[in-house]
């Protein structure tokens, strides 16, 4: 015996999680019923699942069955039948349920199975001793039958629809991980599936059997029934616990969740968050701390930096350079506009450019597509399957330096931070263009502010400049008596009003811009020297594990499609 539960009194039910339909009771109620019990075989003839099931409350079908009968062992109701195999064996005695390989005694009821999917709470596919983890069977996506167990001692029939000639359905690798993880069942046994799958609930088909493995909808005649009496109250698999029916908003699956969790669940289906969490709730925590909400925000603010940037280049450009060189000559205004179109032409391309490229978000793949790439020409990909490091929040590999972006809800590779100016994240795929556009507005700002110098002084120095210090004394002086406010606008008003003035204005822009910009370049550099990405600066999370920095500068070189790659030497 692999090993025993004690009975549950939790009564029976049953509810469906995505396309899995989930039966739940008491074991003592559990029954496996034989489509000819008076026969010396108990199913030589075989009948839809639904007419042996007709007195259940729930139902599925059970044992595996051939021309000859059924394979393995079964005792329906006390009677025995068949003879006992090396297979994953699931019964129920007088006081307990039991799980493991071969014939228990005094087993009340007992059907064997074909694998023993999961041990423990873990999948146990590779490890199960009746299974070839590279069969066929096991690695075809079918319909799927169980039965199982939780830690409690609640039995759990759990049946997956699907159609084998379109490829459609589990295969038993995912099917133990929904049983383990999704379900959250400490062991189960696989049962016939396939063209037999099929679920009844008080005599009732529920679910979309196809018999012939075709798009056909047909219930398959079988030789046994896995059998829940005495039809309950809906409750949970999870004790005494209130649980509420509910709608992923993402995917819109209809789940089951704790009620006292409604308020922020993740759903089973899609692995996507609904709600919001105890941190993000009240108007201004939702606001700095809910990822929708940062995201719109983050949309808010790119579109105020694009209009920034458009505003400052757009005045340069219409107005303050055509003003200033309206009396140059032709070699002196094309030693201004030049330099000018360049740099503002540079600021808009590489803005452009890290805002709509790809930072280096992980391409979306099931486990075993990722498996069966990270294992190339290898045949036995399982292996891989379950030691791919992969992000529970996107359902998705997860790379070496690869980060989970909260706002955009995606992994993306060498992450550095979300970039609400530029709406996108800044990874390995746009960091160059990023970089590049810190430089390019350092350049052009420090072209504005040197300019504007020139012109302001060189007026000065001439006298021809229209902004005189005797003016603004005097608007100072017949503004003293008002208040700070208003003296500092007629100040201001009087300024704005000459030629030189707005240039000023401008200047004073652009060296704020310069002085924030230039910071965060100096500051980028630094990172990316190291061969960091800030990220890891404020974490240092690489020294927690193996060293994947690509030396200096070397983030600049951009990203290729993730891979799982070793350490650099």
């Amino acid at each position: 015996m692999d090993y025993a539960f004690p009975m549950s009194l939790l009564q029976p039910s049953w509810y469906t999680v995505g396309k899995a339909f989930v039966g739940v009771g008491d074991p003592r109620s559990w029954r496996v019923l034989c489509t000819t019990p008076d026969e010396e075989d108990g199913c030589e003839a075989l009948a839809p699942a639904c007419d042996t099931a007709r007195e259940c409350a729930y139902g599925t079908n059970a044992a595996f069955f051939s021309s000859d009968g059924c394979v393995g062992r079964l005792v329906c109701c006390g009677v025995a039948f068949g003879t006992a195999g090396p297979y994953a064996t699931f019964a129920t005695t007088s006081n307990s349920t039991v799980l493991g390989l071969g014939e228990f005694a005094n087993a009340g009821n007992l059907v064997q199975g074909h694998g023993l999917l999961v041990r423990r709470g873990a999948s146990y596919v590779n490890a199960s001793s009746d299974l070839d983890s590279t069969s066929t069977f096991v690695t075809e996506k079918a319909p799927r039958t169980a039965v199982g167990v939780f830690a409690n001692g609640s039995l759990a029939l759990v049946s997956v629809d699907g159609e084998e000639d379109v490829g459609a359905g589990l295969d038993l690798f995912e099917f133990a991980d929904l049983l383990a993880t999704g379900l959250r069942l400490d062991a189960a046994v696989n049962l016939n599936g396939g063209g037999s799958e099929t679920v009844c609930a008080n005599g009732t088909l529920i679910n979309t059997p196809h018999g012939n493995d075709t798009a056909a909808v047909c219930e398959r005649p079988v030789g046994a029934v896995s059998c829940l009496l005495d039809a309950g109250v809906m409750e949970a698999p999870r004790g005494k616990e209130e649980w509420a029916v509910t709608k992923c908003w993402h995917c819109r699956s209809v789940v089951r969740v704790v009620r006292d969790q409604t308020a922020y669940w993740r759903c089973g289906v899609c692995r996507k968050c609904n709600g919001r969490p105890p941190s993000a709730r009240g108007v201004w925590k939702g606001l700095i701390r809910c990822g929708l909400c940062r995201f719109y925000a983050s949309r808010l603010v790119h579109a105020f930096a694009t209009g920034l940037i458009a505003g400052i280049v757009g005045s340069g450009l219409l107005w303050a350079l055509p003003e200033v060189s309206r009396d140059y000559s032709t070699r002196a205004k094309v030693a201004a506009w030049v330099p000018a179109l360049a740099l503002a032409a540079n600021v808009l391309v590489q803005f452009a450019l890290a805002a709509r490229l790809d930072p280096g978000r992980v391409p979306k793949r099931s486990r075993e597509q990722w498996a069966r790439l990270v294992a190339g020409e290898e045949d036995d990909w399982h292996k891989f399957q379950q030691q791919l490091p992969w992000c529970d929040l996107c359902d998705n590999l997860k790379p070496p330096r690869a980060h989970h972006c909260s706002t955009c809800s995606r992994c993306v590779v060498g992450l550095d931070h979300h970039c609400v100016f530029l709406h996108n994240c800044v990874g390995a795929g746009n960091v160059a263009h990023f970089v590049a556009f810190l430089l390019s507005i350092v350049a052009g700002t420090l072209f504005v502010v040197v300019y504007v110098a020139v012109v302001v002084v060189c007026g000065i120095r001439t006298g021809t400049t229209d902004l005189r210090a005797r003016d603004i004394l005097r608007a100072v002086v017949a503004s003293r008596r008002r208040g700070t406010v208003d003296a500092a606008t007629a100040v201001l008003a009087r300024v704005a009003s000459t030629r030189d003035g707005r240039f000023l204005a401008l200047g004073a822009v652009a060296l704020g811009v310069l002085g924030g910009v230039g910071g965060l370049a100096a500051i980028t550099l630094g990172i990316i020297a190291r061969g960091e990405t800030a990220l890891e600066r404020s974490a240092r999370l690489y020294r927690a594990g193996p060293d994947y920095r690509h030396g200096g500068f070397g983030s600049l070189s951009g990203h290729s499609p993730p891979t799982l790659t070793t350490p650099a030497p």
